[in-house]
């Protein structure tokens, strides 16, 4: 195996990044992709042959690490934004709550501690909704249940994982729950209280000038140019033998390659131990409108309703165009009912409203759900390929910024 050698297997934000960290060290690398395209998941919508519209709230912190490694004219297509959030919730109480600058759930409950003594750690992500008053807990079962999943195999973390409601807040209570966090772990856990004083009216974001699509076209022409090679529209097949993974694509074998797979696992896992993954993958519809006013910095409320299946609307500007990305359980729920809900909520809180023609309607697979026993097979599976060409992924780690600091440390001890 020649040690210079790195093979990457995805161009989306991860593979990219790591390609960078390469670089730096003077490794030779290639980049596989089975699209024709780089940037994965957290790229545009196509709507013209050049152009595209958001597919979600999306946007980078101010401070990530990698952001100091990109070149100049890369850096130079990121604008700097004040984001505003905001929630939405009718979830648990006819009173309709709409609340600024904190986006989780909100309830004016007052809690009965008494019962929260001693909280057992929960088993699965059921339980861990249950640790919940029923009266919060039911309707919350109900709304999570949209999505199409069941909780009693998904792993106790996983209301982090695009489920939004981790940080449940009884308005009531305040002092005694400062107390019970500091207590118990899991209570901690479940119950997240913002300080107000040090809450800040908005936070800082990096998005691109011109969309993703052409800020991942950018990277990867610096990248060609420091000698990264990309194949795009190249699936590829993994084979595992002597304790080795070894890669196949459009027929030619790469057999003297380290490998970081970015991807989905399930092709490497099963390649392994032939034991397949069965973590939920939720749809999430996705719908670009353009906005009939302008507004000056974007925002994105949550929303948690029992009334429409929209979860989430994000505004954004977008080359001087004003534009929301409005997410959506798979529901089939007619546009012109989303628009109503959406221009309601919009003109009330900040008199803007949206056109009536959508420019995009997509379903797409927009969050990974992991199971309890997928966790299991990836904890085993990199266990027993540590001493392989296998660069171990978190692909159990939800959140992007996990992602990428995770991979600088694994590749750092390559270099």
């Amino acid at each position: 195996m020649e040690k210079n050698n790195f093979s990457i297997i995805g161009a989306g934000i991860t593979g990219l990044i790591s390609a960078f960290i390469l670089k730096k060290y003077k490794k030779k690398v290639k980049v596989f992709e089975i699209s024709n395209k780089p940037g994965g998941i957290i790229n545009d919508v196509p709507i013209e042959k050049n152009d595209g519209l958001l597919s979600g709230c999306q946007f980078f912190p101010r401070d990530s690490f990698w952001i100091k490694m990109l070149p100049l004219k890369v850096r130079n297509n990121l604008v700097e934004q004040n984001f505003y959030s905001y929630c939405f919730c009718d979830l648990f109480n006819k009173r309709k709550k709409f609340i600024k600058n904190y986006p989780d759930i909100f309830t004016d409950y007052k809690l009965d501690l008494s019962k929260f003594k001693k909280i057992k750690k929960p088993k699965n992500l059921t339980e861990k909704i249950n640790l919940y008053p029923k009266k919060i807990s039911n309707p919350l079962m109900k709304w999570v249940k949209r999505f199409k999943i069941n909780t009693n195999e998904l792993m106790t973390d996983s209301h982090r994982q695009g489920l939004m409601f981790s940080r449940l807040y009884p308005i009531q209570n305040k002092q005694e729950i400062y107390i019970k966090k500091k207590e118990s772990i899991f209570f901690n856990d479940i119950y997240g209280l913002p300080n107000y004083k040090n809450t800040k009216i908005f936070f800082k974001g990096l998005m691109p000038k011109n969309g993703f699509q052409s800020f991942f076209e950018l990277i990867k022409e610096d990248l060609q140019k420091k000698g990264t090679i990309f194949k795009f529209l190249s699936p590829v097949k993994i084979n595992y033998k002597d304790n080795k993974f070894s890669i196949m694509s459009k027929g030619i074998d790469y057999s003297k390659e380290n490998i970081l797979w970015t991807g989905n696992p399930v092709p490497l896992i099963i390649n392994y131990n032939r034991k397949k993954l069965d973590s939920v993958n939720f749809k999430i519809r996705i719908i670009n409108f353009e906005l009939k006013k302008k507004f000056k910095n974007p925002f994105y409320v949550q929303i948690f309703s029992k009334k429409s299946s929209v979860c989430r609307i994000f505004l954004y500007r977008k080359m001087k165009k004003y534009y929301a990305c409005v997410e959506c359980f798979d529901e089939r729920e007619k546009v012109s009912d989303i628009l109503k809900f959406s221009n309601k909520l919009l003109k009330k809180h900040f008199n803007l409203s949206l056109n009536s023609k959508p420019l995009v309607d997509k379903v797409r697979k927009r969050y990974s759900l992991l199971t309890k026993q997928d966790f299991k097979t990836i904890k085993s599976f990199k266990i027993n390929t540590i001493k392989t060409n296998l660069i171990s992924y978190p692909w159990e780690i939800y959140s992007r910024e996990g992602k990428l600091e995770e991979v600088k440390k694994k590749l750092h001890k390559f270099l």
